[in-house]
């Protein structure tokens, strides 16, 4: 299993989706040592919260070696 999670500036934040992103578009990931086959889609889940602070999440789920779900609740 790999996890990360870190505070990060925005000159970072844009480097790492920028890399992200050139690794989807490879259809390869690479987390340290694990490198991951990406399938051709994925689900999306953007998320906005609005309590008493405002919170944006942004998830991507792969399912890797089989068939993505129609529709994810």
């Amino acid at each position: 299993m790999y996890k990360q999670k870190k505070s990060v500036g925005k000159d970072e934040l844009v480097r790492f989706l920028v890399d992200l992103t050139a690794q989807i578009q490879n259809g390869c990931l690479q987390l340290e040592d694990y490198v991951i086959d990406l399938p051709g889609g994925a689900v999306l889940e953007v998320e906005l919260e609005e309590e008493d602070s405002q919170k944006l999440e942004v998830k991507i789920k792969w399912f890797l070696g089989k068939a993505i779900p129609e529709k994810e609740e």
